[in-house]
C-alpha cells in the first residue's frame, strides 16, 4: 500500500536548498525583528549561512518570480534590501 507524499516534502520539491535557507532565514529574522520584513542582502545571507551575496541574490530572484519575496522598493531588482511577503511566511512555515 502506498501513502501519498505528505505535503511539507511535495512543497520542499518545488525549491532548491538555498531558497529554503533563504526563505526560512528570512521567516526568522522577520519574527525576531517584531515583524520588520525588510533586510539587506548580506543580513539574509549571513542569517541563512549562505555567505556568498550573488547565490543568495539567485535564490532571491527565484522566490520572486514564485511572489514569496519581493525587492525594497519593488520593482528594484538593483536593490539590496529585500521583503518577505506573507505568501513568503505561509511558505517558509509549510517548510
Amino acid at each position: 500500500m502506498t501513502t501519498a507524499p505528505k505535503m511539507q516534502d511535495r512543497a520542499k520539491a518545488l525549491f532548491t536548498q538555498v531558497e529554503i535557507d533563504v526563505i526560512t532565514a528570512m521567516k526568522e529574522l522577520r519574527a525576531k525583528n517584531n515583524g520588520e520584513s525588510v533586510f539587506e542582502i548580506t543580513e539574509v545571507s549571513f542569517a541563512s549561512n549562505v555567505r556568498d551575496n550573488d547565490e543568495t541574490l539567485r535564490a532571491l530572484y527565484t522566490l520572486e518570480g514564485k511572489s514569496l519575496v519581493q525587492p525594497d522598493p519593488v520593482g528594484d531588482f538593483t536593490s539590496s534590501r529585500w521583503k518577505i511577503t506573507e505568501g513568503g511566511v505561509r511558505a517558509a512555515e509549510m517548510l
